[in-house]
């Protein structure tokens, strides 16, 4: 299994190449930025009760 995925990789290595620098673009886009999903408010982290 692994032999064909390494021979296909070699062989459209270009393809691999562009697919993952526009896969990078596309979740650079699509992700939020890390200001929305984090926090530096140490309350947050603990229990509610």
């Amino acid at each position: 299994m692994f032999e064909r995925l390494g021979h296909a990789v070699a062989k459209y290595r270009f393809f691999v190449i562009a697919a993952w620098i526009v896969a990078a673009g596309v979740l650079t886009l699509l992700a939020p930025g890390l200001d929305e999903v984090s926090s530096s408010d140490q309350s947050d982290f603990l229990p509610e009760d």
